[in-house]
């Protein structure tokens, strides 16, 4: 009868942590599961970022380039100002 007994506890306490260990499992595969997506989330906010700053640049060179002229026409213009000032 104590074996009988003995076995029943012992059954019951495996059956108890197998199913403690399936939650546990199940818990830590659902926090890898948010974790890949959080990574795959920051690897797309990066990639965007990176291409929103590739922009950036591009614009600003091409204001640079138009800006350029600009000051030169600028720069004639004062001299020829200067120029024609009496002194």
């Amino acid at each position: 009868m104590l074996a009988g007994k003995r076995r029943l506890l012992t059954e019951s306490a495996f059956l108890s942590f197998r199913a403690r260990a399936k939650e546990v499992l199940g818990i830590v595969s659902n926090n890898t599961n948010a974790m890949k997506s959080t990574a795959n989330w920051s690897q797309e906010t990066k990639q965007h970022s990176e291409g929103v700053l590739s922009d950036s640049n591009e614009a600003s060179a091409n204001v640079s380039m138009v800006a350029e002229p600009d000051e030169e026409s600028a720069i004639a213009e004062i001299n020829l100002q200067l120029t024609l000032t009496p002194d």
